[in-house]
């Protein structure tokens, strides 16, 4: 709801401005020419994912940022009030996010070991006739109660396993190509549908540290840790508007915002692999200047 009502408090003050420059202008401005510029906003965009750091990723609720760059096209047609043209962008973005999470598993292991021990009611064992144990005890008594015995030991061990999973998600920059294509409200005013192709790179970095630890004393506690990262660009379709006016007769200002749908890529993060899709909103506002 708050980036609906910025989106909408920035519009209506982009078009404000647009409406009171388009006063100003004296002359009908010429829109079929090559034109250049700059253009300033702000992005949200959102991942979905399958594979083992996907919880993760998708729980990253902070892939917010600012987003600018340039951009250049032409109008090629202008018939009546109907324009319609190219245009391509190139846009880098501060968006990044990371998140993380822990877990403890625990397992217990009984062993059982049979030990030999003396019986030590006759004392130690000692088959000379003159033993202690002999004199104490008959014979029969001596093989029975004077032998080896066995006790069966019990030991218990619990090994604890810690592991803590961190995944990062950057989005390094966003280009597109589209079509544009419009009608003149007025004839400097011009308000536009645009869509296209899109492109976007996205790095994903992901880390794990699992700790061991027993309460056997002979076994040290241990902790490994894994990580990686890798990038891609990821390929899509951007589909949009605004409104453009000329604000003298070879600069024109423009808002506009756009949806980009990116398709799932797999990313190879510590040996397995996950499926990123991206989303993003993004409302700019910019300048261009056309040339003669």
């Amino acid at each position: 709801m708050f980036v609906l009502r910025t989106g909408a408090a920035f519009f209506a003050g982009i078009l404000s401005m647009l409406v009171f420059s388009s006063f100003a202008l004296a002359q009908v401005p010429d829109w079929t020419r090559p034109y250049i510029g700059a253009q300033f906003g702000y992005t949200t965009n959102d991942l979905e994912a399958a594979g083992e750091f996907a919880a993760l990723l998708e729980s990253m609720d902070d892939l917010d940022g600012v987003i600018g760059g340039i951009q250049g096209g032409a109008n090629f047609i202008q018939q009546g009030g109907f324009i319609f043209g190219i245009v391509g962008d190139l846009n880098w973005t501060n968006v990044n996010d990371d998140a993380s999470s822990l877990s403890t598993s625990v397992e217990t292991q009984t062993f059982t070991e049979t030990v030999p021990v003396m019986d030590d009611q006759c004392g130690d064992i000692d088959y000379d006739y003159k033993d202690s144990c002999y004199k104490k005890c008959d014979y029969d008594d001596y093989k029975n109660d004077c032998s080896e015995e066995e006790e069966v030991i019990t030991t218990t061990t619990t090994t604890t396993t810690t592991t803590r999973l961190t995944a990062s998600a950057d989005i390094d920059w966003k280009s597109s190509i589209r079509t544009k294509a419009g009608f003149l409200l007025q004839p400097d005013l011009l308000v536009y549908t645009t869509g296209g192709i899109a492109f976007a790179k996205v790095n994903i970095r992901a880390s794990k540290s699992v700790t061991v630890t027993s309460t056997d004393e002979n076994i040290d506690t241990v902790t490994t840790n894994m990580s990686s990262s890798d990038d891609k660009i990821l390929t899509g379709v951007v589909v949009g508007g605004g409104f453009e006016m000329m604000i003298t007769p070879d600069i024109s200002a423009f808002a506009q915002a756009l949806y980009y749908k990116f398709e799932d890529r797999s990313f190879q993060l510590l040996g397995t692999s996950i499926d990123v899709e991206l989303e993003e909103t993004t409302v700019m506002a910019g300048l261009s200047f056309y040339f003669n």
